[in-house]
């Protein structure tokens, strides 16, 4: 298993929304977990989008049931995903290519001024 993901500070200001950041996948893989941290108290909720090289800059918006969006709730430090089963379950894709790029973006933020996102991943080929 391996962690990715991406690490954002704004100083003693408040995180804003946007797109923070890209990674490209360098070998097939399952995403298996997610993990949101912050030493604040407040709210976050990420979106993740992804292309293939030949398509960057156009990316797509992975599929993800909203209580499954990595983040963290109202006046809290940390969440994680339930586990391999339901990203397997409710999010598309969850398998991916070598290549493909991936892009981090905070579509909400309340009070937090740093925020840590990691997706844990299982290498398939």
């Amino acid at each position: 298993l391996e962690t990715i993901g991406i690490s954002v500070s704004n100083g003693s200001q408040v995180l804003t929304t946007g797109t923070k950041g890209h990674r490209t996948i360098p070998y097939d893989c399952t995403i298996v977990d997610w993990r949101v941290t912050s030493t604040d108290s407040g709210a976050i909720e990420w979106g993740l989008n992804y292309a293939t090289y030949a398509n960057f800059p156009t990316m797509t918006a992975f599929i993800i049931h909203h209580t499954d969006a990595p983040g963290i709730a109202a006046s809290g430090y940390k969440d994680e995903s339930a586990g391999e089963a339901t990203i397997a379950d409710r999010w598309t894709p969850y398998q991916l290519s070598a290549g493909t790029i991936i892009q981090f973006d905070i579509d909400s933020v309340t009070s937090l001024t740093n925020c840590i996102l990691e997706l844990t991943i299982r290498r398939t080929s």
